[in-house]
């Protein structure tokens, strides 16, 4: 169990430990309604960066590594690259989202974002994990919690801190984490396949 958190902690600190300046080009949900049909429901994440300003919608399943990275570059030196290696026993222990992480081929910490972004070998976004630092963002976090605590269910425990998963429409799973009963991240996983 520790080693799992272990391993996700070492991503966000790999992954985000240098910056610099880059503009960003805006890519909206219209564009994938537009080019990409056939889509009965998106699940539209907005793209916002550290000091509030929205860049753009990342799209659960449909965002490629190549959109992202338009939307919301990586930091110079560190390209997004493959996670961690997972243990089998602790992805089974997460269900779906475990077979999720044990498929995801790409991994990155956009710049000036508290974000994690995971990608599948068809190199589109299926993870999408969310820290939120002040107040307002806490705020947030706590609304999404509250909104949907009751198709959540605890799948990971230690000590305070707490995972807890639930599907909140077809092929999207949220998942919230807590440490001593506050929740601090949010992920939504893309459960279904790419194409």
């Amino acid at each position: 169990m520790r080693v799992l958190l272990l391993a996700y902690l070492i991503t966000i600190v790999l992954l985000s430990s240098c910056a610099s300046t880059q503009t960003t080009d805006k890519v909206s949900s219209q564009d994938y309604n537009q080019s990409q049909p056939g889509l009965e429901q998106l699940f539209i994440i907005p793209a916002v960066l550290m000091d509030g300003k929205k860049v753009g919608d990342l799209v659960l399943g449909r965002t490629t590594l190549k959109e992202a990275l338009k939307i919301m570059p990586a930091w110079r030196g560190y390209p997004p690259k493959p996670p961690p290696k997972f243990r089998e026993e602790d992805l089974k222990r997460l269900g779906k989202v475990g077979d999720v992480l044990g498929r995801t081929k790409l991994g990155y910490n956009p710049m000036m974002a508290l974000y994690i972004l995971f990608f599948d070998k068809n190199k589109k976004l299926v993870i999408v994990q969310r820290d939120f630092s002040d107040e307002k963002e806490k705020q947030e976090v706590r609304k999404i919690y509250d909104q949907h605590q009751h198709q959540l269910k605890e799948v990971y425990k230690e000590s305070d801190f707490i995972r807890m998963q639930g599907e909140i429409q077809p092929c999207i799973t949220l998942e919230v984490f807590l440490e001593s009963g506050e929740p601090f991240r949010v992920g939504y996983i893309f459960t279904c396949p790419t194409k």
